[in-house]
């Protein structure tokens, strides 16, 4: 047993096109929890424990149910948000704090790169 090591594998699946895409996080047995961070919006993710034995094979020790993350109401609107300064405000004011900055949102990074197309990162 203490050839085997463990992996957290995460299937990524593309609501609109059903593409799927897994990554391993190497864990280690005396670990208690995992965060893992869900990097897009518009995808299903779900997670498998996985036991790697020294001879190559695989044992799912674990498996979870899929969550899904929606896109966001803005996100088939951007040129309508970009060309509409009402509109954007009404969608993102509550993301401004009382002295005018910029809180600090995935939401907006997302839209910023959406809308600059790739210039802002």
């Amino acid at each position: 047993h203490s050839d085997e090591s463990y992996v957290i594998r995460v299937h990524q699946t593309e609501l609109a096109t059903g593409t799927t895409t897994s990554s391993d996080i190497a864990v280690e047995v005396k670990d208690q929890e995992w965060n893992i961070h869900l990097p897009a919006l518009g995808c299903s993710y779900s997670v498998e424990l996985c036991r790697l034995h020294p001879d190559g094979d695989e044992e799912v020790i674990a498996r979870s149910k899929s969550v899904e993350t929606y896109l966001p109401y803005w996100a088939d609107r951007i040129e309508e948000l970009a060309m509409d300064n009402d509109l954007f405000l009404l969608h993102f004011s509550s993301l401004i704090t009382k002295t005018g900055e910029v809180a600090e949102s995935v939401v907006l990074k997302d839209l910023a790169l959406t809308v600059s197309k790739g210039v802002l990162s």
